[in-house]
């Protein structure tokens, strides 16, 4: 099972560095795709709206690195005492990643400042 965690682990640190090295910072331009930046003279919008690869980019990095995040805490758990975490743990990741947005609204409504 340890060697599983380590494993997932591994695979979502390459792709969090993968999606992050994809990612478009704002002194390149917003809009150029890829980190390219401005080509072709054209400015940044002022509004903060994802459009093409970055509304795939965008999620997919926030669900890399939860998954390191997550693995890498599972490592550090005793090989022994795994299982019965893993037992807690996964169902929470799996709800998280289904509803995840849904529960963060709803959280932030009821316990959240507006």
């Amino acid at each position: 099972m340890a060697i599983v965690v380590e494993w997932v682990h591994v695979i979502s640190c390459i792709g969090l560095v993968a999606v992050i090295m994809f990612q478009v910072t704002k002194s390149e331009g917003g809009g150029g795709g890829l980190g390219w930046g401005t080509i072709g003279g054209k400015a940044t919008s002022s509004l903060n709206i994802p459009v093409g690869v970055e509304r795939i980019l965008q999620p997919l990095t926030f669900w890399c690195a939860v998954t390191f995040l997550v693995s890498a805490t599972l490592n550090s758990v005793d090989e022994k005492k795994l299982g019965t975490v893993l037992t807690v743990v996964g169902p929470l990741y799996i709800i998280a990643m289904v509803w995840g947005r849904q529960l963060g609204a709803w959280i932030k409504k009821h316990f959240g400042a507006e």
